[in-house]
């Protein structure tokens, strides 16, 4: 279609002119020289000008001094046919993203000429930036999950090196003192007098008891049933009446629930607290130990485990074998939550957690 209303391709000019004019995209038709020899209403649309104003002057979008486009304009005069992304300048001087095709096409008095076809590719370009940001947040999550799940075989591992040391250092160890002492009393045995025998099977009876206990006290640490069946503050106190009669210190336990956390919450909090009065119970020479357990907003916990025992350096807390306290902080940090361990040797030690919890039901046992 030339200035003068011929046709491009035969076909009459009226019908030629309202399909592009009926096109969604903008098509604009450029003689050799730029000049524009037709501007659809999509282009007027898309770019502000009107038909009006266009036709028969340079394209404004060339005039603004777009070069590359400028250069596909040529490479297609020749004969190639170009596409690109682009961003054009409206007629308020606004930047408009478009995909922009442009084809050879006989027109103008040359019969060389360009149809230049561009459509808004906003949205497009918004749906990719969209899409790059979900793949990141993705990639990011993915992250995220990859590194959980090695701070939680690392945490199992651990939990593993705990119990094999809790077994080593209390279990086989009475078991094998049991051992020696009927050894020794079975050797013994034909010279001893009765009652002297009866003592040391009696010593050894008491000998086996402590370490039904003890393999009693692991059973219970590796599967809580009571915590399932009867909630966390019964389990708990259970729990400190097992540490008083290990270590004979007073335990006091407070709470003021005021509603069961969620099934989650509840198992990390028990195992922080079994790890802290664990360590109370093992290490701290503590004449009392008190532990307190609060609610904190929907369903959230908040705990203390707090003895008047030696202490130690906090620091040290951070160093490689005291596997418990991380093991604790892996567990809060696991629920979203947080623990603070402060002590200096000789003040005791105060353990303090929050777990931020999911939801909650109400409390099985009335505060102590």
């Amino acid at each position: 279609m030339t200035a003068a209303g011929t046709s491009l391709s035969g076909a009459p000019v009226s019908s030629l002119s309202a399909l592009l004019h009926a096109l969604p995209a903008a098509v604009i038709v450029l003689d050799a020289d730029g000049c524009v020899l037709f501007w659809s209403r999509g282009a007027e649309d898309l770019l502000g000008w009107t038909e009006e104003e266009t036709v028969g002057r340079q394209a404004p979008f060339i005039e603004r001094g777009i070069d590359h486009l400028r250069e596909a304009r040529g490479r297609a005069l020749e004969g190639e046919h170009q596409r690109m992304d682009t961003v054009l300048a409206d007629k308020t001087g606004r930047r408009v993203d478009v995909d922009v095709v442009l084809a050879p096409c006989p027109a103008g008095e040359e019969g060389r000429g360009v149809a230049l076809i561009a459509t808004d590719a906003a949205e497009r370009r918004q749906a990719q930036r969209d899409l790059r940001r979900a793949l990141d947040r993705l990639e990011e999550g993915e992250a995220e999950r990859r590194q959980l799940l090695a701070r939680l075989v690392g945490a199992h591992e651990r939990e593993r090196r705990l119990l094999a040391a809790d077994i080593h250092d209390y279990l086989l160890q009475e078991l094998t003192g049991l051992a020696l002492r009927l050894e020794h009393a079975s050797l013994r045995a034909p010279s001893l007098p009765p009652s002297a025998l009866a003592e040391e099977l009696k010593a050894a009876a008491a000998a086996a008891r402590d370490a039904v206990r003890r393999l009693r006290d692991v059973l219970l640490g590796l599967w809580q049933e009571t915590l399932e069946r009867e909630g966390l503050v019964v389990a708990v106190a259970a729990l400190v009446e097992r540490m008083r009669e290990r270590c004979g210190a007073r335990f006091l336990l407070h709470h003021r629930l005021q509603a069961e956390p969620d099934p989650h919450t509840r198992l990390l909090a028990y195992r922080i607290l079994q790890e802290a009065l664990t360590n109370a119970a093992n290490h701290a020479r503590a004449a009392v130990v008190e532990v307190s357990l609060t609610s904190a907003g929907k369903g959230g916990l908040a705990g203390r485990v707090a003895d008047d025992g030696r202490g130690f350096v906090a620091a040290d807390a951070a160093r490689p074998g005291h596997l418990g306290l991380a093991a604790m902080r892996e567990r809060a940090e696991a629920g979203g939550g947080w623990v603070d361990i402060r002590s200096r040797p000789g003040a005791g030690t105060v353990v303090e957690f929050f777990l931020p919890g999911r939801s909650a039901v109400s409390p099985t046992e009335p505060s102590r």
